[in-house]
């Protein structure tokens, strides 16, 4: 029984993380297009290339947070660059800036992407449509932030409904997808794009978008008990990730290259489908889409709550009040960058969150990361000594 429960944690890490990254990345096919399809066929390995790229750095500061009992990020922050009060302090101060920039970001793409949803789905004014989200997730934060660490359980039917609506995708366009990978349509190919070193940089990109994670998964790596379970989320979460995004990638160029220039690939590939099989098939994808919207968003306005609520809690003593306040502002501020629309946010916001992390995140936690896991493993072992 105990082991049940040991692998039940890393596996629910696993699927957040797919949660995490299903809203905004692979659920519209948006993302998918913008880093992946838009190369043509060699878009799919580079799909895979994102997660590999994503979990070395992942499995890094997930292991160094299980060792160092970490309740956020800033716990893991402190240590892993170096042991060094003073590096703890002024890096932390950096990624909080970071994280505050990607928490509006992404939260913005899933305000805008809701509003675009219901617009096209319901006929709703965009706008109120926005609105109309960030009013469900304040809700199911004022119900308790629990909820969005049991919603990952959801990422299993969003993974098997999503594969469902690629793979009827796929059938449908086959023929347009055999001449793109064949080649044949890379005459369509915009400049600078389809190369061995585009596709390298793009994945490389889309991989520091993805860290974000980190502030929920810290939350579950704390609670990790051993490295087997870090090995385990990380290896489950790649699989789902890269694995979805790959097959996200062949369904989106079934329509290469109409889908370049489409907001919700996805939505206007299944808009195709007739009769009632397709009317079905659009009213689940329209219901799971909002669901990975609500896990994406909930995921990352969690870590910011997680982060910020002890430090305004000094001030505001209610949790309850102190945790609506941080949504509201978070919400509100995704409501006034959502109002420039999905496609700008995915092309500029995302594009300037991966290059922050680049050089702050991702490049010194895959070099420093290792060796602050030794010297907390040697610590460990000298204080067991002492004590017996």
């Amino acid at each position: 029984m105990g082991k049940k429960l040991s692998l039940g944690l890393p596996l629910l890490c696993a699927f957040a993380w797919f949660g995490h990254a299903c809203g905004s990345s692979f659920a519209t096919g948006r993302l998918a297009v913008q880093y992946c399809s838009r190369h043509g066929a060699k878009g799919i390995w580079g799909a895979m290339l994102i997660y590999i790229f994503t979990a070395l750095w992942m499995f890094i500061a997930l292991e160094y947070g299980r060792m160092v009992k970490s309740k956020s990020y800033k716990d893991i922050v402190a240590g892993i660059y170096w042991d060094n009060k003073i590096v703890g302090t002024v890096m932390t101060v950096i990624w909080d800036l970071i994280q505050l920039f990607s928490i509006v970001v992404v939260s913005a793409s899933c305000i805008a992407g809701s509003g675009e949803v219901l617009k096209s789905a319901l006929g709703m004014n965009y706008t109120l449509g926005m609105l109309l989200f960030v009013i469900v997730i304040l809700i199911l934060f004022l119900v308790g932030p629990g909820v969005f660490k049991r919603i990952g359980i959801m990422s299993i039917p969003m993974f098997v409904l999503l594969m469902i609506v690629c793979a009827v995708a796929i059938k449908v366009g086959w023929v347009n997808l055999a001449a793109t990978i064949a080649g044949k349509n890379d005459a369509m190919l915009a400049a600078g794009t389809g190369t061995n070193m585009a596709v390298t940089n793009d994945a490389f990109t889309y991989a520091c978008t993805q860290l974000g994670f980190i502030g929920t998964g810290s939350i579950y790596a704390g609670q990790f008990k051993s490295r087997k379970e870090t090995f385990i989320a990380v290896f489950i979460g790649m699989l789902l990730c890269g694995g979805g995004l790959a097959v996200c990638t062949v369904a989106t160029l079934t329509t290469f290259p109409a889908c370049i220039d489409q907001t919700l690939p996805f939505l206007e590939i299944i808009k195709l489908f007739t009769g009632p099989a397709g009317r079905s098939l659009y009213v689940i994808y329209v219901i799971m889409l909002y669901v990975a919207y609500v896990s994406t968003s909930g995921s990352l306005v969690l870590s910011g709550v997680s982060r910020y609520a002890p430090i305004l809690g000094k001030v505001i003593k209610n949790d309850k009040v102190c945790t609506a306040i941080l949504v509201v502002v978070f919400l509100c501020a995704g409501i006034i960058i959502g109002r420039v629309g999905l496609m700008e946010i995915v092309k500029t916001g995302y594009a300037m969150l991966g290059k922050l992390r680049m050089p702050t995140w991702y490049i010194p936690v895959l070099i420093l990361g290792p060796f602050a896991i030794h010297r907390v493993r040697v610590k460990n072992k000298c204080e067991s000594v002492e004590e017996s």
